[in-house]
Order: C-alpha cells, then structure tokens, then sequence
C-alpha cells in the first residue's frame, strides 16, 4: 500500500478493511478488495437486521422489557452509585437515584474514560486509574455485537451461505 498512498492514516484504513476479510494489503487483490469493501459499505450500507440496523437497538430493549427491565430515553447518568465496593445504583442529571434490586446489574456503553473519571471517580477506582485514564491516547473505534440466536440464519442467498467459512452480511 506505501506505492499508491502517503498517508499513514489511509494505509491503515485500507489495510484494516483488507484483514477483515482475510487478506492483507500486501497479498494480491488485498488493496482493490479493501477498496471495493469500503466502497459496498459506503454505497448500500450495512444491514445484517432485517428492516435496517436501527431495528437492533429496538429488538434488545424489547428483549429487556420482556424480562422486566425498563427502558428509558433521554434520562443521563451523572454517577454510579458504589456501596460496600460493589455498583448499587445510578444517579441521573436531573437528582433522581435508581437503586439496583439485588439481581440487578448496571451496564454501561459509556468510553472507559466517562465510566472511570466521571461516573466512579478517584473515590472508588483511586488517584492512580483516574490520572491514566485521562492519560488515554483514543484509537480507532468499531461496535462489535455478538448474539444468541434461537434458530439457524436464513440467507437470501439460499442455504448454500451456511457452508460459507465466513459470512458477512450486508445490503
């Protein structure tokens, strides 16, 4: 990739789309293939859930609601409520406490530096882990989703999909 870009940046982007689809961007096909990844996923998108991916964050809530969990919306953390040493509630902007019930859990989809610095702070985590976590030198981010299905996927490509070593679904 160093003969068609100059910037670090770009090697690295293309390089990444290549590996994940097995291929380096040194091996033969591994740049254009990174390229035409890229390029797919920029013009159609990607769409493993049916209907669009926004119908992911709609299935999970439903999936908790189901169970008894509540869903709430524009209700923002400030502090993780710790007693004992152990997570016991939040606390929202607006003063509002929600206690944890005793099978309860918190989780968090927060950057590791909000969940440390301000929702635990130096009171619960100590002076060391709050200092180098303000420290953290961000990378590249990604969202990866690992699902327990009740039943095979089906493929609109036919059956023959499944005998794929690997699968990526989109558009």
């Amino acid at each position: 990739t160093e003969e068609h870009f100059e910037r670090e940046e770009t090697r690295l982007f293309i390089g990444a789309w290549a590996c994940h689809v097995g291929l380096g961007p040194d091996d033969v096909g591994g740049g254009q293939l990174a390229w035409l990844f890229a390029s797919l996923i920029q013009d159609l998108g990607n769409r493993p859930v049916k209907g669009g991916m926004h119908h992911l964050p709609l299935a999970l809530a439903g999936c908790l609601q189901s169970q008894g969990g509540e869903v709430r919306t524009g209700a923002r953390v400030s502090k993780i409520l710790v007693e004992n040493g152990r997570a016991a509630g939040v606390r929202l902007t607006s003063g509002e406490a929600i206690a944890l019930t005793p099978e309860g859990v918190i989780a968090s989809n927060v950057d590791p530096c909000q969940l440390i610095v301000d929702f635990l702070g130096e009171e619960h985590v100590g002076k060391d882990l709050v200092a180098k976590m303000r420290r953290y030198e961000w990378g590249d981010a990604y969202l990866l989703i690992y699902v327990a299905l009740d039943a095979p996927v089906t493929y609109a490509a036919g059956p023959d999909a499944l005998h794929g070593a690997y699968v990526h679904a989109s558009a």
